[in-house]
């Protein structure tokens, strides 16, 4: 459920790095984390970058450095 701590942790981080206050979404597609339990699939889709899993899929570098310091922090405040 999202008022789970684990899943706030990663909307505030999330929030607090990026100011993007929009409820979180669900996609398409799968993930193992539909089978797998208490576990989500989190990414994100930054203005400007390409179609993700498309041909010519791509992504800026400044939204590589962004998401890799979302994941570090995440990672880290969970692991607290």
């Amino acid at each position: 459920p999202l008022e789970t701590p684990f899943l706030q942790t990663i909307l505030r981080v999330y929030r607090e790095e990026t100011g993007d206050d929009s409820p979180p979404r669900t996609m398409g597609g799968g993930t193992y984390a539909r089978a797998t339990p208490n576990i989500v699939a989190i990414g994100t889709g930054f203005e400007g970058d390409g179609a993700a899993h498309e041909p010519d899929e791509r992504i800026a570098v400044s939204s590589l450095q962004k998401v890799a310091l979302i994941y570090a922090r995440i990672l880290h405040e969970l692991a607290q």
